[in-house]
């Protein structure tokens, strides 16, 4: 049996993310932002030590970010519109979600992935030519898993 991919939890994504999309992470110190080095008696992930509270938050911060710097989206109307620069910021950040899904596999621990990038963003039709195939293959879950709730942003088209 082949060993499965190790998922990059924790504070190893952070880091990624970070080099990923700079800019959402300009100015903060990452200790102080997302407690590395504490102890939080964290658990692990296929051996790995993870912290999953840290890489949800950092991936929240940088979506929150880009949508500020990268895209406009309208909600209501579930449109959007790139901004000057913002496609090769966006390319950033899908890059290395498309790198995190390969190297992690089926791991079970990488569901909260689809729900930072898809859930309530109404950019993510405008967007899905700079999403890997793994990162589209997470996004169709979740609007097969999801869509049924009417969860804004997932489900609601092809």
């Amino acid at each position: 049996m082949e060993p499965r991919p190790r998922y990059r939890g924790g504070e190893a994504f952070v880091r990624g993310l970070v080099e990923a999309v700079p800019g959402a992470f300009e100015g903060k110190d990452l200790r102080a932002e997302y407690g590395y080095g504490l102890d939080y008696g964290s658990f692990e992930d296929n051996g790995l030590p993870s912290d999953g509270w840290l890489s949800t938050i950092a991936l929240c911060d940088a979506v929150a970010w880009l949508g500020m710097n990268a895209i406009v989206a309208d909600a209501s109307t579930e449109t959007s519109v790139l901004l000057p620069g913002g496609e090769a910021l966006l390319r950033g950040l899908f890059d290395y979600i498309e790198q995190v899904l390969v190297e992690g596999g089926d791991d079970p621990y990488l569901h909260w992935i689809d729900s930072e990038l898809f859930d309530g963003a109404p950019w993510t039709e405008s967007v899905i030519e700079l999403l890997g195939p793994h990162t589209v293959r997470a996004l169709r879950a979740a609007q097969e898993s999801r869509g049924r709730y009417g969860i804004r942003g997932v489900g609601r088209w092809d």
